[in-house]
């Protein structure tokens, strides 16, 4: 099958992957994300080339999270943290895989009285991200663009909550959001 073939049933299957969550998280009455979450621990990078769920999980990465191609990654009802020692130390990385959050909080290490915030960079440059009520928290770049066809990111309900700027696009990437509070400015 061809890549832009493939790249079009990916999609499509993200988005009824999406609005059959969504239809799921609006019947179901458990509060999100207030109560303690079983904790995965992740050392080094994590590369996702597969089908991968993460449900109700506190996935703690120390390395970078990348998406490559024909890997999908799925988060509903988590948390997932990347953590670093300092800013840009840790990367979400699409290489033109796909990630759907839904229900969930994406981001960073949170700083402590011992140690400053370590914010994670997300680089959405080849592949789709679709969300879902998702929270963002200690980002420090969040890039959609790159060479054709470029990043997309998708969905409803995006929201940023502490140390996050704004979405920045550049090149071949697309955006189509409803109901976020997220900024998005054109890359310097």
């Amino acid at each position: 099958m061809p890549a832009t073939m493939n790249r079009n049933l990916l999609f499509a299957t993200l988005t009824a992957g999406l609005a059959l969550a969504g239809v799921i998280a609006a019947q179901t009455a458990a509060p999100r994300l207030e109560r303690p979450l079983p904790k995965t621990i992740i050392r080094g990078n994590l590369h996702v080339d597969g089908e991968r769920t993460w449900n109700a999980q506190h996935v703690v990465i120390h390395g970078d999270l990348i998406l490559e191609e024909g890997g999908r990654l799925e988060v509903n009802d988590s948390v997932v943290e990347l953590v670093g020692e300092a800013a840009g130390d840790r990367v979400i990385r699409w290489r033109g895989g796909a990630l759907l959050t839904i229900d969930s909080t994406l981001g960073g290490t949170p700083g402590t009285d011992d140690a400053p915030s370590a914010p994670a960079d997300l680089l959405l440059l080849d592949g789709d991200w679709g969300t879902t009520r998702t929270t963002l928290q200690h980002i420090g770049e969040l890039r959609v663009g790159g060479a054709p066809p470029g990043g997309h990111l998708w969905g409803t309900g995006l929201t940023a909550r502490d140390q996050v700027g704004p979405v920045l696009l550049s090149g071949a990437g697309r955006i189509d959001l409803v109901d976020s509070d997220v900024r998005i400015e054109p890359a310097p």
